[in-house]
Formats: C-alpha cells, sequence, structure tokens
C-alpha cells in the first residue's frame, strides 16, 4: 500500500490534489488547504466535492478506485420580495463522470469587482493521477464491490426484461390476447 500511495503522492505535488492515507489506502481530493482553491470551494459558494477512495491490496498488486461525490446547495435571501431559506443536500457513491467548467466573480479586498478565478471540473483527471502512479509501478484496477452490485443488478433487471417479452411475444402468438 505504500509503494502506490507514495507514487500517487509524488505526483499530486504537482497539482491541486491532496492525497490522506487511511487504513486500507488513501483518498484524492482537491486540497482546499490550497488558498486558491479553498476560495473557489468554500468562500465563493461552490459546493460539490469530488473524493476517490482508494483501496489497495498490495499482495495482489491490485486496487479499487470508488467515487464520492457530495453537493450542498442553499440560498438564503429574498426572491421576488419575500424571504427564502432552502438548502438541498445530495451525495453519488461509486462511479461518477463529472465535467464542468465555471468563472468566479467577486469583490477583492480592495472592494474591486472582477473575475476571481477560471476552474474546470473534469473526474477523469484525477483518476488519471492514481491509474498514471499505478501504471508506473505495476498495480492493476479492478472493479470496487460497489460497482459490482451495480452491474449484477443492472443484468438482472436487462434478463427480466428479456423474459418478459419473449414471454409477452409467446402469449401474443399464442392468441392470448384475442
Amino acid at each position: 500500500m505504500t509503494e502506490l500511495y507514495d507514487a500517487v503522492r509524488s505526483l499530486a505535488d504537482r497539482s491541486p490534489y491532496a492525497v490522506d492515507r487511511t487504513d486500507d489506502g488513501f483518498v484524492v481530493h482537491v486540497d482546499v488547504a490550497d488558498a486558491t482553491w479553498y476560495a473557489l470551494l468554500r468562500k465563493e459558494g461552490l459546493s460539490t466535492t469530488v473524493r476517490h477512495i482508494v483501496r489497495v491490496r498490495p499482495e495482489r498488486r491490485t486496487f479499487t478506485i470508488t467515487d464520492d461525490v457530495r453537493s450542498l446547495d442553499w440560498q438564503a435571501g429574498v426572491d421576488g420580495g419575500r424571504p427564502v431559506l432552502r438548502a438541498s443536500a445530495s451525495r453519488t457513491y461509486g462511479r461518477t463522470i463529472a465535467l464542468g467548467r465555471g468563472r468566479v466573480w467577486a469583490w477583492d479586498e480592495k472592494l474591486r469587482y472582477g473575475k476571481v478565478l477560471d476552474y474546470t471540473l473534469d473526474t477523469e483527471e484525477s483518476r488519471a493521477l492514481i491509474r498514471t502512479a499505478a501504471n508506473e509501478i505495476g498495480y492493476r484496477e479492478r472493479m470496487p464491490p460497489v460497482m459490482r452490485f451495480a452491474l449484477a443488478m443492472a443484468v438482472l433487471g436487462g434478463g427480466g426484461a428479456v423474459v418478459t417479452l419473449v414471454v409477452l411475444a409467446v402469449a401474443a402468438l399464442t392468441g392470448r390476447f384475442s
């Protein structure tokens, strides 16, 4: 585990990502301690965070990546002359592909209004960081359990749909619907 953790951490040194060790692997996420990213994620109100939970099996030289995407949206103030206070939260766990782009405009400390930051969100970029490090040291990626379960349910649901279509076709051909 230490070998893959060290390799990912080394690549993350040149990126906006932080790597935190866990009992069975590590987590890769945007480094909110970095002042630029802190401003983007907290001060300016953007509220989606993406964490890649990496579980490592060093004896097999394999790893899994599970995405943990959390969003918090809120609004407080006046909308059309009526006071408003709303909030919603969501969480996606498994595999998420998210692409986004935006600009943050705000007042600075000298009360000048302007563009503070251009940003892009690409979950494939942060996953590629992990995969690149793993390939360099000979680790193979495996599908995480949550994805295997989702795939099994999809196959089961698809099989049920096929059986239903076959039964309906046989019933229609034998005149059961007349």
